[in-house]
């Protein structure tokens, strides 16, 4: 889902249980298998967030490691001695120590004994790559998705208030109704029709009167602004049609099928009055 959290995840195999590397890290450390099973885990987790795709830990010091793997609290509840120069066996040193002698830490130089010192260049966790690159891939994926769906739902929400509010200036006056006073115009009063268009435009100051009631033809500016020419084309080229009664007859039947409303309601129109216009001729 696109507003669901991504967790965290790294690959856990079955024969990790019976791997030599890991009983070898439990004798070094002094505990058993499965505790350090639950060290390795809580390692690897905190290396999903801070190793990146690389397993790159060359920033970080022995003592960071430790803690991340939950080492020292675990010596801490035990009330183990935690001095840096110490070799017991449960120090953050001897940590690192474990896991590079069982090559589950990469690292190209020799091991320092200052616990606060960074591990230095080269520093990695061993075969990252092979168990870590799912959820890395994953990861990318469901972060691409989610950049395209809010760029979709983004543009979706300009083109609801482009269609909403088309003219600031207009946004806070009320929405006046007034009845359609035009006649209805015959192919010798085209002159006189225009005319009567015009002056009611510039006294309204705002859609044709024509289209004011039709809600998806008055918001469409490029319609309004273009009105009286195309009404005298249509009554010129089309003569015999009710320009003003087509008009509103395809207004109905787009508000009547609303997966079918077109973008370009000019153009929309001009294949409206001309296939009115083929009809009444084969009458």
């Amino acid at each position: 889902m696109a507003g669901a959290i991504f967790m965290a995840w790294i690959e856990s195999h079955q024969r990790l249980e019976k791997s030599w590397k890991l009983h070898r890290l439990a004798e070094e450390l002094g505990i058993n298998a499965y505790q350090a099973i639950g060290h390795l885990h809580a390692f690897w987790w905190w290396c999903l967030d801070n190793a990146g795709r690389e397993g790159n830990l060359e920033r970080f010091t022995p003592r960071e490691i430790a803690m991340a793997a939950g080492w020292n609290q675990y010596c801490n509840d035990r009330e183990l001695d935690h001095k840096r120069d110490s070799t017991n066996a449960q120090t953050s040193y001897a940590f690192c120590h474990a896991l590079v002698s069982v090559t589950l830490l990469d690292i190209e130089t020799v091991l320092s004994g200052d616990v606060d010192k960074p591990l230095g260049k080269g520093t990695k966790v061993h075969d990252w790559k092979v168990y870590s690159s799912r959820y890395f891939d994953i990861k990318e994926n469901t972060e691409r998705r989610r950049e395209s769906e809010r760029i979709r739902q983004m543009m979706r929400r300009k083109i609801i208030r482009k269609m909403s509010h088309t003219d600031v200036r207009d946004s806070t006056r009320p929405y006046q109704t007034r009845p359609d006073q035009t006649l209805l115009p015959t192919d010798k009063e085209s002159t006189t029709f225009v005319n009567t268009q015009k002056t009611q435009l510039q006294k309204n100051g705002d859609a044709p009167p024509v289209l004011q009631d039709l809600e998806l033809f008055s918001v469409d500016r490029m319609l309004c602004n273009r009105w009286m020419l195309l009404a005298e084309g249509w009554q010129k080229a089309y003569p015999g049609i009710d320009v003003i009664q087509e008009t509103r007859n395809a207004h109905a039947w787009q508000m009547s099928r609303p997966e079918r409303r077109k973008k370009r309601q000019a153009a929309f129109l001009q294949r409206w009055m001309a296939n009115s216009y083929q009809g009444l001729k084969g009458k």
